[in-house]
């Protein structure tokens, strides 16, 4: 269960900022794992 003090954090821009690239990063880290595990399968299969 959240702890009440969750719910009332507030972020500054500068930790927005820093938490919406954080995110974005991992996005793309991810979105390139799946790519990467896209094209070992086709290669694996033979083309």
């Amino acid at each position: 269960m959240l702890c009440p003090a969750w719910s009332e954090m507030v972020l500054t821009e500068q930790e927005k900022r820093s938490r919406r690239r954080r995110n974005a990063a991992l996005g793309l880290a991810l979105g390139a794992f799946i790519v990467l595990l896209y094209i070992v399968s086709i290669v694996k299969m033979g083309g």
